[in-house]
């Protein structure tokens, strides 16, 4: 009886509340193998208005506060207003298996909402990668799309390792969406 009042109290408080109040919502989320390489594709809203979740997501330098995974994050060239060499280095876990990665990235901002990302594999763990940033505004919300296809230039276990990756960058994902929102919406008046 207790849990039917609960959903009661959700449905009736719903429309009341609105959007206005939820939180990163992944709409779409898949992570494909094909062959060495992994493709993500993700949608979402994010509860923030376009031009600070644009600031968070090309503020490269402070990247790293976005998700934990990201250790650190520094700028190692500006070559023009729009176009960025970036270094990362990240972390995961699973199970009892962790991985430390390091890339380097041109970042280009080919419009407001738009970045386009390449990496650089001579200084990556990662044989190939490529990125794409889309962000709309939508009363008020970012509508975001990313879509993604990696290829680990490190030994991936044949059992447990793609299921691995996939995990991590499932996780990755959601903790990306939810750390933009979060650093966009300090950043409101």
């Amino acid at each position: 009886m207790k849990l039917w009042k609960g959903l009661l109290v959700v449905l009736v408080w719903m429309p009341i509340i609105g959007p206005g109040v939820r939180a990163a919502q992944v709409e779409h989320l898949e992570i494909e193998r094909a062959g060495d390489d992994y493709k993500v594709s993700l949608r979402a809203v994010l509860n923030a208005p376009l031009a600070q979740v644009w600031y968070v997501l090309t503020d490269y330098a402070r990247f790293h506060e976005v998700s934990p995974a990201i250790k650190e994050s520094e700028i190692l060239e500006e070559r023009d207003a729009r176009t960025h060499l970036v270094r990362t280095r990240a972390s995961a876990c699973v199970l009892i298996f962790c991985k430390e990665t390091r890339q380097v990235q041109t970042m280009r901002q080919q419009a407001l909402g738009e970045l386009a990302v390449n990496v650089d594999p001579a200084q990556s763990d990662f044989e190939f990668g490529q990125a794409e940033w889309h962000l709309v505004a939508d009363a008020g919300f970012t509508r975001l799309h990313f879509e993604a296809r990696i290829r680990p230039a490190f030994w991936v276990p044949p059992l447990i390792g793609p299921w691995a990756i996939r995990h991590v960058l499932r996780e990755e994902a959601r903790a990306t969406c939810d750390g933009l929102e979060r650093l966009a919406r300090r950043r409101l008046p």
